[in-house]
């Protein structure tokens, strides 16, 4: 919890919102405080310089110890107490420039950010020509300096173990990313929000999303490079002309110039991986119900349940999202209990579409790491 008085700046340990959350209601019950909702404080009234009532909007008189008053200075200035009280006059603030609200991104890191302290300015940029624009143009800067709190850093509580709570702000940033600009392997992105501009802002936020995919893959596919089935990999690439990794704890059961098949299926773990690569001749124009429909025959062909008529199919009652030649979808067993989800792949290779397809059973985890391996994978 951050306590700003005048110039200085308090952090209270009290842990987490849930706790601060906590102390108000045992605060506010112990002083049998009135909480008024959706009521507007008008006016308050000051005797001997001292805030002793608030009229709100029903006109009621509401009698107080003290006031406290957490709307912006100038609204509180010029609206709510008399003006024989005032520390500006409406000229000042009208003469003022108001800065917009900052852009703030608030961040949960899955490990400790070594490099960082609680409080941390950025001066990237060259501070005099900042400066200058601010104080002697009355300009935004056009390399605007942002800053960097990791809260986590000094109290625990709001963070996970082993897990760091960071938030960004910056004025005015201007869209970019810029690769290894203070560390190796570091992707520092800045976007800028106008509010005319909202679509511009949905446009660079899909690019961004693009470009940490791309990143995420990238790092998933050195990984599984490096313990695959090489020999697979160049039959397939052989048979198909497509570039699919076969993690080396695959078992490969069929490896053809029509079909590629591997499977994971450890005895001692309820999860279940399938990987099969094959091709066909479209001859449909609609062509994306086409690759449902041979991927659904090959899986219904190959991959089978443990009783007489079980078989994997597709689950058309949630119809798969298809963006880019990748579909992902949801796959079931027919007359069975047991389904998860799919993604494949598709690839246009002379005058034959190859499809790579991936299956997962794991009832006991979180499918979004799968997905994301399939999609490194083919």
């Amino acid at each position: 919890m951050r306590l700003e008085i005048y110039t200085h700046l308090f952090l209270i340990q009290i842990g987490t919102l849930k706790s601060v959350l906590r102390i108000n209601v045992l605060i506010t019950d112990w002083l049998s405080s009135l909480i008024n909702n959706d009521k507007h404080d008008n006016r308050k009234y000051i005797e001997n310089k001292k805030a002793n009532s608030v009229t709100i909007n029903n006109n009621e008189i509401i009698k107080t110890d003290f006031v406290i008053a957490s709307a912006d200075y100038a609204h509180v200035e010029k609206d709510l107490i008399d003006k024989k009280y005032r520390n500006y006059s409406k000229e000042y603030w009208h003469n003022r420039s108001f800065s917009p609200s900052s852009l703030i991104f608030y961040l949960g890191i899955n490990t400790k950010v070594k490099k960082l302290i609680h409080h941390n300015l950025f001066f990237d940029e060259d501070i005099k020509e900042f400066t200058k624009e601010i104080y002697d143009h009355k300009i935004w800067p056009k390399k605007p300096l942002f800053y960097v709190c990791c809260p986590s850093k000094t109290d625990e509580d709001v963070a996970p173990q082993g897990k760091e709570n960071i938030f960004i702000i910056g004025k005015n940033l201007q869209t970019s990313n810029q690769q290894d600009k203070w560390a190796k392997e570091q992707l520092v992105v800045q976007l800028n929000y106008e509010n005319d501009k909202e679509d511009n802002l949905k446009k660079d936020l899909n690019k961004v999303k693009a470009i940490f995919d791309w990143r995420e893959l990238k790092s998933l596919r050195k990984g599984i490079s490096k313990l695959s089935h090489q020999a697979s990999q160049e039959n397939i690439y052989k048979n198909f002309k497509v570039e699919v990794f076969v993690p080396s704890e695959y078992k490969i059961l069929k490896d053809t110039s029509t079909l590629f098949w591997a499977t994971y299926n450890p005895d001692k773990e309820e999860v279940i991986k399938q990987l099969l690569v094959f091709s066909f001749i479209p001859k449909s124009a609609n062509l994306q119900q086409e690759v449902l429909q041979k991927t659904d025959s090959i899986l219904a062909q190959y991959l089978k349940g443990t009783k007489q008529d079980q078989y994997v199919k597709i689950e058309y009652e949630f119809p798969p999202y298809y963006n880019n030649n990748i579909y992902k979808g949801i796959w079931k067993l027919e007359k069975g209990f047991m389904g998860g989800p799919f993604l494949a792949k598709t690839y246009f290779v002379d005058d034959k579409i190859i499809v790579s397809v991936g299956l997962v059973f794991d009832p006991n985890s979180r499918k979004r790491k799968h997905l994301k391996i399939l999609e490194a994978i083919l």
